[in-house]
């Protein structure tokens, strides 16, 4: 079984390299579409998570996708509130 907080830690940093990736090209993304992206990117985790330690691929990963994808969105927002008190 993986552990979900280090798939979580990977996802958001997959995921703050292609935002930053994306804006040298001046594409920003924000709010829903960084939301869009952080799910992608944590299947893709998930994906390779799965393809590298040759684990079987069914509908069992879904809870750990979803898993994955919700703590690496409350994640960063956690980080972004931290950042950039009120």
């Amino acid at each position: 079984m993986p552990n979900v907080a280090e798939l979580i830690a990977v996802t958001v940093a997959v995921t703050q390299f292609i935002k930053k990736a994306l804006g040298t090209l001046k594409v920003n993304i924000e709010g829903t579409g960084a939301i869009i992206l952080s799910c992608v990117s944590s299947l893709a985790v998930v994906l390779y998570f799965v393809i590298t330690t040759g684990s079987p691929l069914d509908f069992s990963l879904i809870p750990l996708v979803l898993q994955v994808a919700i703590g690496a969105n409350a994640g960063y927002s956690l980080l972004k509130v931290a950042r950039n008190p009120v």
